[in-house]
């Protein structure tokens, strides 16, 4: 088990959540961009739920877990994880792979929202230190300037990455922002990926609003072809769905209870219990 040790709010509906397990962390390796399976049981079900860190697999090696919860008024289990009071504890599974990054080795955008901006750090790091980086744009669309969480550390590689290209596409106020990145009041859209370069591959991840809006904008450009959603897709067809997110984890739902008591026996194990 995990251990909760330190609860911190970034806004009004996201925490950071800093775990230590309690025991010996048994992993013989994390792959580069990976994500981990909590679980808890909930009154008579089992509900368990994937979350990618914002700590390192290094971090995690030596039992420390750092996760961004975003709370969702009917989230069951981002509202039991808000609940946890400091010396609580959560199940986590092994880590697990998100995605194999050698298609990215030439270059990739990365289009985020929300919670997925852990998903998008784990990219851009990775890929950015590779011996030879490629050329990274990081598009992260939010509500509001309060929402675009860890800017500061975007703004840290954008000093030594000089590949490196953030945009922050804010939709409901106008931003008033200094540093490298680029602020804009405005919603994803094709004129934003028009001037992309177009050989790169592109990852996409957030809340349905924003992949609905992603894969309009890149159907438009005839980009989709490159393109990899890790996120379920509104309103496309089962065969489009099926074909550009093959492979891809849930990110955003609650399991079902079998899929929970699956997570808490890989808990369990990697814990040697």
């Amino acid at each position: 088990e995990w251990q909760l040790q330190a609860v911190r709010t970034l806004n009004h509906d996201c925490v950071q959540l800093k775990f230590r397990c309690l025991g010996d962390v048994a992993i013989d390796s994390i792959a580069p961009v990976w994500h981990v399976d909590l679980a808890a049981e909930l009154g008579d079900r089992t509900v368990s739920r994937a979350y990618t860190p914002v700590s390192t697999a290094q971090d995690f090696a030596n039992g420390v877990l750092d996760l961004l919860i975003k709370v969702y008024p009917n989230g069951v289990m981002t509202q039991h994880l808000a609940s946890l009071k400091v010396g609580e504890c959560i199940a986590v599974a092994k880590p697990i792979s998100t995605l194999d990054i050698g298609f990215l080795a030439e270059g990739v955008v990365v289009i985020a929202g929300g919670s997925a901006v852990t998903l998008a750090m784990q990219v851009c790091e990775i890929v950015l230190n590779l011996e030879e980086p490629p050329e990274v744009h990081l598009l992260l669309c939010n509500k509001t300037v309060d929402d675009a969480l860890f800017a500061e550390r975007f703004e840290q590689l954008l000093e030594t990455h000089p590949l490196f290209h953030v945009t922050h596409c804010i939709s409901r106020e106008k931003p008033h922002k200094a540093g490298r990145a680029l602020w804009k009041q405005d919603r994803l859209n094709v004129a934003i990926l028009r001037g992309l370069p177009q050989q790169l591959k592109t990852i996409v991840s957030g809340p349905p609003g924003l992949c609905r809006a992603a894969y309009d904008a890149l159907w438009a450009l005839n980009r989709l072809g490159n393109t990899l959603f890790l996120d379920e897709l509104p309103e496309v067809s089962s065969a489009c769905a099926s074909k550009l997110v093959e492979g891809a984890p849930p990110k955003r739902q609650d399991r079902p209870s079998q899929a929970g008591q699956e997570v808490l026996k890989r808990a369990k194990a990697a814990m040697g219990t």
